[in-house]
């Protein structure tokens, strides 16, 4: 597949959780097509930022990082670090999804996406610089996935072209609200 991916690009999941977005799309064409009510599609890549769910990379290791911080450890457990996404700031996302609500064409699709891609190691490292001590990544099996796509990046030119979109949080910026946010919920955690 060549990256970065444009709208045109072919459609194959290789989970199921791709699948069933891939058939929701296809469902929204045929809504579409079936009445009057106008119909944009998105396609979200990685999304990113402070209150996201441990279950995200992201927060999963400022989890851990933050967590290595009130106990003095050092050890960060980690999976696969050479997979490479692109990541966008929830709030620009939320941001996107409006402008494409408002100034996207009936019928058409959207890459919701920064068009730049970072590694997991990147992102851990990244991490790692907001934390208040030195970090150790540790590799761990149980936390490696049955399937991962080595590399995920999209192009935006049609969002920013056709709606006036533009991203407003820069990667480190989001990281370090990130770091910001789970030292907030992990300090509010274990005053309970």
């Amino acid at each position: 597949t060549t990256l970065p991916l444009s709208e045109r690009a072919d459609l194959r999941p290789v989970t199921p959780y791709a699948a069933s977005k891939v058939a929701a799309e296809y469902l929204t064409i045929q809504v579409g097509l079936s009445s009057d009510l106008e119909c944009v599609r998105v396609r979200a890549f990685n999304h990113i930022g402070p209150g996201q769910s441990t279950n995200f990379v992201a927060p999963a290791l400022a989890s851990r990082i933050v967590g290595n911080e009130q106990s003095g450890r050092t050890q960060v457990l980690v999976g696969d670090m050479s997979p490479r996404r692109d990541f966008t700031d929830v709030r620009d996302v939320a941001r996107a999804y409006r402008h494409v609500m408002c100034q996207g064409q009936n019928g058409s699709v959207y890459n919701v996406c920064s068009g730049l891609d970072f590694s997991i190691q990147q992102l851990a490292d990244r991490l790692a610089e907001f934390a208040t001590h030195k970090m150790d990544f540790v590799s761990d099996e149980s936390l490696l996935r049955p399937v991962d796509l080595p590399a995920l990046v999209g192009d935006n030119h049609a969002l920013m072209t056709e709606t006036g979109w533009r991203a407003t949080f820069s990667f480190d910026e989001t990281l370090e609200d990130v770091m910001k946010d789970m030292r907030a919920r992990l300090s509010d955690s274990s005053a309970q």
